[in-house]
C-alpha cells in the first residue's frame, strides 16, 4: 500500500511473477523489492523448476499465492500471464496491478511508489540491461522501457497481446489513448538468462524460423513488429556502464 506523507492511503498495488527457477536467478531481490509497494504479491512457477522455487515461494511471507503452471512458457506465455494476472485481480480490489519478471531488480522503490501514487493510466520502467552472460536478440534493440503497471479500473477496456513469446506483462492493447509519464519511470536492473552455447544456437534459430515467416507473409497482423535477420550479442560490461552511479550499489544484494 502506498501512502502519502500524512498517511493516508493513495493508491493499493497487487503484483505478479512469472519464474523459472527464480532461486537461481534473482527471485529473492525481486520479492523483497515488490514487497516495498505491494500488497499482494502472486508467483507463476514452471512446473520445471527444480531448484526449491516453488516450496521457497509458498513459505515466504509476502507471496500471497503460487500458481504452478506445466505448459511450455514460449508457447504459451499469453495464457500463462493471464492466469495470473486474472487471479491477483481476484484477491482484491487494487488501484493498480502490475507485474516484473524473476530477472528484473527494481532499483528504487521511492521511485515506484511515487510512480503508482501519480494518478497515470499506465506504468512504465526504465531498463538497465545488464546480462549475466551471451544473450542473443534481434538487431532491432532490446526496448528500453516497458509497460508493467495498469489502472485495475481500465483493465476491462484494454486487451492482451496474444503473440508468443513476449506478448507483455498486462492488458494494454486499446483503441483510445492511456497516460503514461516516462519521466517517472521505474529503474530496474534487467539481467537477462543465463544459456549454454546449445540454447544460444536454439533460440537464434527459432528466431531465424520467426523472422522468416513474417518475411514470408507481410500481410500477417499478430506480431508486434517485423524484426531483422541479423543478430548481435551484449555482454554485461558495455551495459553496465550506462547504468547510473546512485544505482550501482543496489546490485550488491543482488544474485548475479
Amino acid at each position: 500500500m502506498i501512502l502519502s506523507e500524512g498517511g493516508s492511503t493513495i493508491s493499493k498495488v497487487g503484483s505478479y511473477i512469472c519464474t523459472y527457477n527464480g532461486l537461481s536467478r534473482q527471485l529473492r531481490s525481486v520479492v523483497d523489492r515488490l514487497d516495498y509497494f505491494s500488497d499482494s504479491i502472486v508467483v507463476s512457477v514452471d512446473a520445471d523448476s527444480d531448484d526449491g522455487t516453488v516450496d521457497w515461494c509458498r513459505s515466504h511471507d509476502s507471496v500471497d499465492s503460487v500458481l504452478v503452471d506445466d505448459r511450455d512458457f514460449l508457447k504459451h506465455e499469453p495464457d500463462i500471464r493471464r492466469r495470473a494476472f486474472d487471479h491477483l485481480r481476484s484477491l482484491d480490489d487494487f488501484d493498480y496491478l502490475c507485474s516484473f519478471d524473476d530477472d528484473e531488480v527494481i532499483l528504487d522503490e521511492e521511485v515506484a511508489s511515487i510512480a503508482f501514487s501519480q494518478g497515470k493510466d499506465l506504468i512504465s520502467t526504465q531498463h538497465y540491461n545488464i546480462w549475466i552472460g551471451w544473450m542473443y536478440r534481434c538487431d532491432d534493440p532490446w526496448f528500453s522501457s516497458r509497460i508493467i503497471g495498469v489502472k485495475a479500473a481500465l483493465v476491462d477496456d484494454l486487451s492482451w497481446n496474444n503473440h508468443s513469446p513476449h506478448c507483455g506483462r498486462i492488458p494494454s492493447r486499446s483503441s483510445s489513448g492511456f497516460s503514461v509519464d516516462v519521466s517517472m519511470a521505474i529503474p530496474v536492473a534487467h539481467f537477462g538468462w543465463d544459456m549454454s552455447r546449445r540454447e544460444q544456437i536454439d533460440k537464434m534459430k527459432r528466431r531465424l524460423e520467426e523472422d522468416r515467416y513474417r518475411w514470408e507473409n507481410p500481410d500477417i497482423t499478430d506480431f508486434p513488429r517485423q524484426q531483422k535477420k541479423l543478430y548481435r550479442s551484449f555482454v554485461r560490461g558495455p551495459e553496465l556502464q550506462k547504468l547510473p552511479d546512485k544505482y550501482r550499489e543496489r546490485l550488491t544484494d543482488v544474485k548475479r
